[in-house]
């Protein structure tokens, strides 16, 4: 029986300190999302080209190891690659 308890303690604490950052994230008027949009989108756009081929091969490699790849990188393709394809069509449409 204590087995199935077992788990209980360290997810409670997981979720507590979660929670706790994310109420303190709140006040500041912020959250995880747009942290780890801004941490990781901004150097990643400055890039240029490199992003596409880090993009498939980072996908594939999620692919590899069990991971949905295109579905994890849902963020990363909403954040970046469909501001440069809009660009695109806005351009092509000139």
């Amino acid at each position: 029986m204590s087995r199935s308890f077992s788990a209980l303690i360290p997810g409670f604490l997981i979720l507590s300190i979660f929670g706790i950052i994310s109420w303190a994230l709140s006040h500041y008027g912020s959250n995880f999302h747009q942290i780890i949009m801004d941490s990781i989108s901004t150097p990643l756009a400055s890039m240029g080209s490199v992003v596409g081929w880090a993009y498939v091969i980072f996908n594939s490699l999620l692919w590899f190891f069990g991971v949905h790849g295109s579905l994890a990188l849902t963020a990363l393709d909403n954040g970046i690659m469909t501001p440069w394809a809009l660009e695109n069509v806005a351009l092509y449409q000139q």
